[in-house]
């Protein structure tokens, strides 16, 4: 310790003996730590105004897929729009957004081969939300089968959400495989799903919170019990007389 020293130039001298030692490794670190302190705050900075660019496109798009009547030009910005957003921040939620908002577009113009690439870029970026890659996924199931139809496209669609997190849209996936396995003839697990789908949403087994899947409940569960009836119904009697009858009949005679 300083008071250790028992005069003023032996402390001066041993301050210079601990600089010598030390000096260069102390200036060193508090260059290192100002530096550090000044990149993290440019960093922050640039992050910020890169958000704030990336909102500010996002906007421009939504003004334009608002407009029921889009121009040819309006069109145009908003591919570019997307397209921009997609390639400078890909890893922002306005990218994921933009994605999702292109496929909308893609699908009101029945362009259902350009909505499932966007959806798809949705699924393989890694979007910083589940929920986002989810809805994503259920959009593109919807859109398979669109493009498809029938039990081929079913088929594809329900191999789009085999066996993947749902999210917050438990219900929705549950009621679209209800959709899917209806279409496949599958009646027994089309109602499953439809049950599972009203439990998801919280509504209760016989009230009707979702008219719809109430709707297309009701017809799976009564072409069930159509099914059902018609299997343990007793077979029909051969109405064509018997050798016996025929006998009885020709010695009347």
């Amino acid at each position: 310790m300083v008071d250790e020293y028992r005069t003023d130039d032996e402390q001066i001298e041993a301050i210079k003996s601990w600089w010598e030692e030390n000096g260069k490794s102390t200036v060193l670190t508090i260059v290192l730590a100002v530096g550090a302190t000044f990149g993290w705050q440019h960093w922050q900075t640039s992050k910020q105004e890169a958000l704030e660019a990336a909102s500010s496109q996002y906007q421009q798009l939504l003004e334009i897929t608002q407009t029921a009547e889009r121009t040819a030009s309006q069109k145009a910005t908003a591919e570019h729009l997307v397209e921009e957003i997609k390639t400078n921040w890909p890893k922002t939620t306005y990218a994921h957004f933009a994605a999702l908002q292109a496929a909308k577009i893609n699908v009101q113009e029945n362009n259902l081969s350009a909505a499932q690439q966007q959806l798809q870029w949705v699924i393989d970026n890694n979007a910083p939300e589940l929920a986002i890659t989810a809805i994503a996924r259920l959009r593109l199931a919807r859109v398979v089968f669109a493009a498809q139809g029938g039990k081929e496209g079913a088929e594809a669609a329900l191999a789009v959400i085999d066996n993947v997190e749902t999210g917050p849209y438990k219900a929705l996936y549950a009621e679209f495989r209800g959709d899917m396995y209806d279409e496949l003839g599958q009646l027994d697990a089309a109602e499953q799903q439809y049950s599972l789908a009203k439990e998801a949403s919280g509504v209760a087994v016989n009230s009707e919170g979702n008219p719809l899947l109430e709707l297309k409940h009701k017809s799976v569960t009564r072409r069930l019990a159509a099914a059902g009836s018609a299997r343990n119904a007793p077979e029909a009697t051969d109405a064509s007389p018997t050798e016996e009858a025929v006998d009885a009949a020709e010695a009347e005679s």
